[in-house]
């Protein structure tokens, strides 16, 4: 489930809020048989209709976002979500054929946008038996009732503690006040992939009677614990094995017409592969041309280029100057374009006495990316064939390495991460043999005192 505000739109509806003129009707039901004499239909359209509000006693008040920790997680589950069934129970009946699913409390709910929306909201609180997963559950609740229920949400209930002294505030009323609690804590609506002793920002909904908190409500929004952590490595270590795959990257010109599918049966046809996955980038129709200014009328050079490119028609453009240089950066209709525009450019120059040797031209280049599986050990022979290849193909600028493991110590600092699996692997030069000593640098991404993907890549 995507980390973000999943229900906060319904919890306000939840908690009946004296100061958002917001009505909620509802038909409360944990049957999961046909009730025997009823019109279901017509009973739902009638408890729909919005009644009359009288304002209760209470006032509603926010925390706004603030830091709360995961205290308990319940095992509970909250689902949302859009349906054409108005007969409530066949969707109770769906939800309860899940396995740990103890109870049901289930509701409809009138939509947002009445005017756009013609759904109902299905609304319902659930039950879990102990050691039930929640987003296990949630995922087979999913495919039970994926033809009846649509952009459904969920979350878990959990306990979040809090700052003893909160500002808080209703928007509405232009209210705000300070209140202290005696027991800083708050049911709470989490995201699915949260558990305890979680850090996390909330949001937290009280009702107040007086200066008594009658009910309140909280809403994550997101999991500072959970959150992905970039950190940097470099480092010494030892080759434990080198795998049979090499890395291909390389450049070619804008006038190169080979095609994958060419690409792909030459490899298989010249070597002892056992796959390839390879990715050709076709170039942008993009030119580039610097000038040398030095001692030349810059700003009347650019006016007159200006005009150039408006009379050929040339809309996407950008002319620079700097450190004595302009540069024009030009986004062509076509690559079969290129050539000829860069013939136009350099004699429309050579017209303004701007020299051969003062203008440098940059053209639109393909690019490859290649994964290649052998299918034996790969020797530096293997790696120079491979060049010459590519090479051969028109490919320049090529970069060719070969992936290694190394022990996971490279990421672990021994009294915070932890790594799930033995080995890291990286891409190093060609030509080792396992038990070589390089030099590592990149980084990788931690969370939760784990350390997850790791880029990392032998130095030049």
């Amino acid at each position: 489930m995507e980390r973000k505000k999943v229900i906060s739109w319904f919890i306000i509806s939840i908690m009946v809020l004296s100061t958002i003129g917001f009505a909620l009707v509802s038909l409360p039901s944990q049957e999961t048989e046909e009730p025997a004499s009823t019109d279901v239909r017509a009973s739902i359209e009638e408890n729909l209709k919005e009644p009359e509000l009288e304002l209760p006693d209470t006032i509603a008040f926010s925390s706004g976002e603030i830091n709360a920790r995961v205290e308990k997680v319940l095992p509970e589950l909250v689902l949302t979500a859009s349906t054409d069934e108005t007969e409530i129970y066949k969707i109770n009946a769906l939800i309860m054929q899940v396995p740990g699913i103890k109870n049901i409390n289930s509701s409809y709910r009138l939509p947002q946008n009445q005017a756009i929306s013609k759904s109902i909201i299905f609304f319902a609180e659930i039950s879990l038996a102990a050691g039930t997963g929640q987003l296990t559950a949630v995922q087979e609740i999913q495919d039970k009732t994926k033809n009846i229920l649509f952009d459904l949400s969920a979350a878990k209930k959990g306990i979040i503690s809090f700052e003893k002294t909160l500002k808080l505030s209703n928007k509405d009323l232009n209210l705000s006040k300070e209140h202290s609690f005696e027991e800083p804590l708050s049911e709470a609506y989490l995201n699915l992939d949260t558990i305890e002793n979680d850090e996390i920002i909330a949001e937290i909904f009280f009702n107040f009677n007086k200066n008594i908190v009658v009910k309140s409500i909280g809403n994550e929004t997101s999991n500072v614990t959970a959150e992905p952590l970039l950190h940097s490595v470099s480092t010494e270590t030892k080759i434990i094995e080198l795998k049979n795959d090499l890395l291909v990257e390389g450049k070619a010109s804008h006038e190169n017409k080979t095609a994958k599918e060419e690409l792909e049966s030459s490899l298989k046809q010249g070597f002892d592969l056992n796959s390839t996955s390879l990715n050709l980038m076709p170039a942008a129709p993009s030119l580039e041309i610097q000038i040398d200014v030095n001692d030349l009328n810059a700003s009347q050079l650019i006016n007159d280029l200006n005009a150039f490119l408006d009379q050929n028609q040339i809309i996407q453009k950008n002319l620079s100057i700097a450190e004595q240089k302009i540069t024009i950066a030009l986004l062509l209709d076509s690559i079969d374009s290129i050539n000829s525009m860069e013939t136009s450019i350099i004699n429309f120059l050579k017209a303004k006495n701007v020299m051969q040797d003062r203008i440098k031209t940059v053209k639109g280049t393909a690019s490859l990316n290649a994964e290649l599986a052998f299918n034996q050990a790969i020797s530096s022979a293997s790696a120079n064939d491979i060049n010459s290849f590519f090479s051969g193909k028109g490919f320049y600028d090529l970069s060719i390495k070969q992936k290694a493991l190394v022990s996971k110590e490279v990421l672990l600092d021994k009294n915070y991460f932890d790594y799930d699996q033995n080995f890291v692997e990286v891409t190093v030069k060609t030509g080792h043999a396992a038990g070589d000593l390089i030099e590592l640098d990149g980084m990788f991404y931690s969370s939760r005192n784990k350390a997850l993907m790791a880029f990392l890549n032998e130095k030049q």
